[in-house]
């Protein structure tokens, strides 16, 4: 039996997922109700969806019964603001924020009360694995997604679609940015410096595990570093140094023509022609996207 869990509230913040959410509250339930402890669930977990008004999520989130669940409709369909306005309606110490189109293991709950119970004190970032593709949904596009997702965790990089973290550290460096649309795909980038330039301790934990529905054709994924491009100049404004260093285009394109010298020359690489071929099309909507970011915001 495990010892009195930590409080844990669930954020996530859907657009026009119906059927992914509906899912991911399916995947929890199993996660909740596979974690050993004699506290009811009601007592140390809450699961909080937010919707944009009219989502067709929200008819699917009332037909579920599960006294943790809780919908709430938003004026907003941006993720940031829905997932701060989920944030401050939780009651839990802790946040687990997880995006609508992820599926979690059965054990996700245990592990992230192991990771809480490994260390006292609140000052702290726990990031899950989120670079794990959906096994029934896989093909060679979400195999390239996952590899390069892994790249970034194993690089120590961050990524809401499975983090967890105190409410107190979530207010203490103020936020996720809820003004601009385009931000949230900066969100992620730009989390890792903020919580470092606070002190917050960050913790990488590979077992905490969190299975992403990558999109399983080369538009939807083109259609993703789009929006990453636009997210693009909201880290330059904020970050100079970091956007040059690692998310301006001309850095992703260093990145992706070194990347492509290994592959095409057989040096030894993960990605094989195809999915280089492809990562190097992806880099072309990451670049259109951020130089009409950058003329609309002018």
């Amino acid at each position: 039996m495990s010892d009195s869990p930590r409080s844990v509230s669930v954020v996530c913040a859907t657009y026009e997922r119906p059927v992914d959410t509906v899912e991911l509250v399916s995947s929890l339930k199993t996660a909740v109700d596979a974690y050993d402890t004699d506290e009811p669930a009601t007592e140390w977990f809450e699961c909080i969806i937010v919707y944009p008004r009219g989502d067709p999520a929200a008819d699917r989130l009332e037909r579920i019964e599960w006294e943790p669940l809780h919908s709430i409709e938003s004026d907003r369909s941006e993720a940031n603001a829905n997932r701060d306005r989920g944030i401050s309606a939780a009651d839990c110490e802790y946040i687990a924020i997880l995006d609508s189109d992820v599926v979690v293991a059965s054990d996700w709950m245990t592990q992230v009360q192991a990771a809480l119970a490994s260390r006292s004190g609140t000052h702290r970032v726990i990031q899950g694995a989120y670079y794990l593709d959906y096994p029934p949904e896989r093909n060679w596009v979400t195999e390239t997604e996952a590899i390069a997702d892994e790249f970034r965790f194993r690089g120590g990089q961050l990524d809401s679609r499975n983090l967890v973290l105190s409410r107190k550290v979530y207010f203490d460096i103020g936020g996720f940015e809820t003004e601009r649309e385009n931000a949230d795909a900066a969100t992620d980038l730009l989390l890792l410096s903020r919580l470092k330039e606070h002190g917050i301790v960050i913790e990488h934990h590979s077992e905490i595990r969190a299975y992403h529905k990558y999109p399983r054709t080369i538009r939807g994924n083109c259609h993703r570093f789009y929006r990453y491009g636009r997210g693009a100049v909201h880290i330059q404004r904020r970050r100079e140094s970091l956007f040059r260093e690692q998310f301006s285009p001309g850095a992703i394109w260093r990145r992706g023509f070194r990347d492509a010298a290994h592959v095409y020359l057989g040096r030894e690489d993960p990605h094989d022609r195809l999915q280089i071929t492809y990562i190097l099309v992806r880099f072309v909507f990451y670049t259109v996207g951020y130089l009409q970011e950058r003329q609309s915001t002018r």
